[in-house]
């Protein structure tokens, strides 16, 4: 059977990329193939131990509802006063999850083992749900970037002009 399958690539690096060797960039075809065409390019950065950069990027050629959604495990949390994400309490210690978009108009929930939905559940196996957290930034455009940062804390992620800019004990521009 041959069916139109989305295919994965990865992006070629300039010259200055190519020594980066914690970067990773694939960008996929499977929504292209829907009414809305839309492309998803993922660029995963490795900022040092336990830190991670995902920088996601949704182009289309028309307005469309971009979701960008992370399955947490059931930890204690607290919800970041001054921006977009939250603190785990892991048994390891705390951890924070940070989100910037790059539309201004954009929705933010958590939610934790919804009883009317699916999200806040974490299904190891078929007809078996355990509470999970759900993150989710939505927003409505023909184009939009996420930015989540995954670190122990003292970590944050803010856009100063046009840069993204990590705050970690060593700071990083990306």
């Amino acid at each position: 059977i041959w069916t139109d399958w989305a295919e994965t690539f990865s992006s070629p690096a300039t010259e200055d990329e190519k020594s980066n060797k914690n970067r990773l960039v694939e960008t996929h075809t499977g929504y292209k193939r829907h009414h809305f065409g839309c492309l998803h390019t993922r660029e995963v950065y490795s900022l040092g131990e336990n830190t991670w950069l995902i920088h996601d990027i949704m182009r289309a050629n028309s307005k469309n509802k971009y979701c960008l959604h992370w399955l947490l495990s059931d930890f204690r949390y607290e919800l970041n006063d001054t921006s977009c994400g939250l603190n785990l309490k892991t048994p390891s210690g705390m951890y924070q999850i940070r989100l910037l978009c790059s539309c201004p108009s954009f929705q933010f929930t958590v939610v934790r083992a919804c009883k009317d939905s699916p999200h806040g559940w974490f299904a190891p196996y078929y007809q078996h749900l355990e509470p999970a957290i759900s993150l989710d930034l939505t927003v409505e455009a023909s184009s939009a970037q996420f930015w989540t940062l995954f670190g122990p804390p003292p970590c944050d992620l803010q856009q100063i002009k046009n840069d993204i800019v990590v705050t970690q004990p060593a700071e990083e521009k990306i």
